[in-house]
Order: structure tokens, then sequence, then C-alpha cells
């Protein structure tokens, strides 16, 4: 006899469950003299990632990211502002592995000269660069030459990864014919970059023109109205060419990390 609860008169909580798993017996059985099979859901297991970080503690306010590199495929680069002229070279002096720092000073420059290799146009110093591997070259372009900065910043950051780059300047819209000789070495890449100030015109051209994507990077160039870049910003966001990702005004070391992720560079072993 089934037992069944006083208060409500309702059979008990465990006699429901018999019921319950008698029906369901039942159901699967008629499945399976139908010709269907019936199986049980197995929980998906998701792999263990186990990551354990590795830092380098140069000094007590500095801890170098060792495994950013392995992580991100980009190394940890030295941004100069900001830090005092003994913290750079403590940087640059623990190690003997890559090293890259930007938007150095004229007394950063000559305060690292000595530690690394210089690229004064680029505000950019650069010890132990990577040897040039055999992957497609990144070409950066720029609208003016006043954009060139911006563009050495990029273009060096990837040559010291090894990533063979070349570099083609002023080629802006209000003379738009001189991009001509250079389309064939364009349409060949996997991807460009392309630098601009003033109405940021550029890079919408260019990706009008080519397979491959293309990485426009504002300058701030311009007076007026540009108002430091935000025009050229808003006009690469704003294009009508699909395939145009946009960096941060004057961000030439962002445009290069992109660059080589969209190419699959990855740290020689």
């Amino acid at each position: 006899m089934a037992r069944v609860d006083r208060a409500t008169g309702d059979p008990s909580r465990d006699v429901r469950a018999r019921r319950c798993g008698s029906i369901a017996g039942r159901a699967a059985t008629r499945l399976q003299e139908s010709g269907l099979q019936v199986r049980r859901a197995r929980p998906r297991r998701t792999p263990e990632r186990k990551y354990v970080p590795s830092l380098g503690r140069i000094v007590t306010q500095i801890r170098w990211d060792r495994d950013r590199e392995s992580r991100t495929g980009v190394p940890e680069v030295v941004y100069a502002p900001g830090k005092t002229s003994a913290h750079l070279r403590q940087i640059f002096e623990a190690t003997s592995e890559l090293r890259i720092a930007s938007r150095l000073s004229d007394e950063q420059m000559e305060v690292l000269r000595d530690l690394a290799t210089i690229h004064a146009d680029a505000r950019m110093a650069v010890r132990n660069a990577r040897e040039k591997r055999d992957i497609p070259v990144v070409p950066v372009i720029t609208a003016g030459t006043a954009d060139i900065p911006v563009a050495l910043e990029a273009a060096t950051t990837l040559d010291a990864m090894g990533v063979p780059t070349s570099t083609h300047f002023d080629v802006g819209v209000a003379g738009i014919h001189r991009l001509q000789s250079i389309l064939p070495e364009l349409s060949a890449a996997r991807v460009c970059i392309v630098v601009a100030g003033m109405d940021g015109a550029l890079p919408g051209v260019v990706a009008g023109l080519l397979r491959a994507p293309v990485i426009g990077v504002p300058t701030s160039v311009g007076t007026g109205v540009a108002q430091g870049g935000i025009v050229a910003l808003n006009t690469m966001l704003a294009t009508c060419s699909p395939g145009v990702a946009v960096v941060n005004i004057d961000n030439g070391f962002g445009a290069a990390c992109l660059a080589l992720k969209i190419i699959g560079s990855e740290r020689p072993d």
C-alpha cells in the first residue's frame, strides 16, 4: 500500500519519485522497440589549463612580465614617459633578451645609448632585436611627412620582433596618384598599416583597393578643427570601406602589435 502524506493526502515523496522513474523507463523501452537508440547525455569535460605566471623582479618597483609573449604573442615593451633614467638602465641591463622602449625623451635616449640601438626618429631603443624571418612584408605608409614618427614607431616595433617591413611616406589623398606606384606591393601584403592625420581619409581609400586588412593609425597632425587627431580617428571609424581596424591616436606601437597578431607571428623557439 502506497504511503500517503497525512497532512495533504498526497503520495509521499519517495513514491512519486518511483512513479516518475517507472514512467521514464517505459518511455525509454518504447523508443528502443521503435528502433531508435537512447543515449544518456554525458557532461562535457573542459580541458584544464594550468598557468603559472613568471614575474622577473628587476628592482623593487619593477616586475618584468616574462610570460607576456608566450601568452599574447607580443613581448612586454617599456613605455618610457614617467620612468627614471635609473629604471630604464636597470630594465635593459637585467637580461640579454629582447628589450624595446618607446616614447623616449632626448635625455632617455642618451642614457640608453651604450645599452641599445637608438632609433631617434621613432624615439625608440631596441636591444637584441630578433633576426628577420621568412614571412610576408608588412607595408607601413603615411599620408604626409609629418606622420612619419608614428609610422616609424610601428615599423621599428615590427623590425625588432623579426617582422620585415617596408615604408612608403607622403602618399596621401591630396595627391592620390602617388599610391599607384606602390599598389603592387600593397596588394601582396597580408596586412597593411596606414598612418594619417588631418582628415584621416587614406586608410579607407587603401582598404578599398586591397584584399588585406588595413590598420588605420590616426595622428595628432593638423590644426583647428582637426582637434589633435579626433577628426582623423572619427573618419577612420566611420569609413565605408570594410576591413579597417583603427587604433588610438599616434599609437604606432599598437598598430604593430595588431599586425603581428594578424600575420600569426610567434616567438621563435
